[in-house]
């Protein structure tokens, strides 16, 4: 049993990720809501996804929450095959990979104005809200299901997750409840 804090964890140390089936509401105009527990046991520059739908980060459709530990980024994205995307929201550097966050993201590609396509909170901090893009989402299925602590064969997570939910649908006025609940079983913050 892998723990962190006293509760149990998944360890990512190597090419590791768990696969479900394609949640094609993460990129396609759905307002969707993501939280995650995560830990990276290493600093490194390369991008450590959380989850993701998307296989690469040129050309495809999909949705990805990554972090990169030096320096210090979460990022979510949201990709519809082709440029401009229709999402990019990137924290400042300062989550180093030596803490643990409660990451959450508000995520609907079609909402009008650009900087609410992605609300990114970390730890119930100030919501990040940088995004400038508005490329039209795609109702297009994604190219593969969701991949957890994977994108592709440079952007491997390691360190370790203790939670990761996923509702397909608006969980705006309950991000408060769900955020709390998560962080009094894992004492995050």
């Amino acid at each position: 049993l892998v723990e962190e804090s006293d509760k149990p964890a998944i360890s990512w140390v190597s090419n590791d990720s768990l696969a479900a089936p394609r949640i094609n509401e993460l990129h396609n105009g759905t307002k969707c809501f993501v939280a995650a527990v995560v830990k990276s046991t290493i600093s490194s520059t390369g991008r450590q996804s959380i989850i993701a739908t998307s296989q690469n980060f040129t050309s495809n459709r999909g949705y990805t929450l990554y972090l990169i530990t030096n320096p210090g980024t979460i990022t979510s994205n949201i990709f519809n095959s082709t440029t401009p995307r229709p999402s990019s929201n990137t924290t400042n550097s300062d989550y180093p990979h030596t803490s643990r966050y409660l990451v959450t993201d508000i995520i609907d590609a079609d909402e009008s104005v650009a900087e609410n396509r992605s609300i990114l909170n970390i730890n119930d901090g100030s919501d990040v809200k940088n995004n400038t893009l508005t490329g039209t989402p795609t109702a297009l299925d994604s190219t593969r299901g969701l991949m957890i602590g994977y994108q592709n064969t440079d952007s491997y997570f390691r360190g370790r997750m203790q939670e990761i939910v996923i509702y397909t649908d608006d969980q705006t006025s309950n991000r408060t409840a769900i955020k709390n609940n998560i962080n009094t079983h894992y004492s995050i913050y």
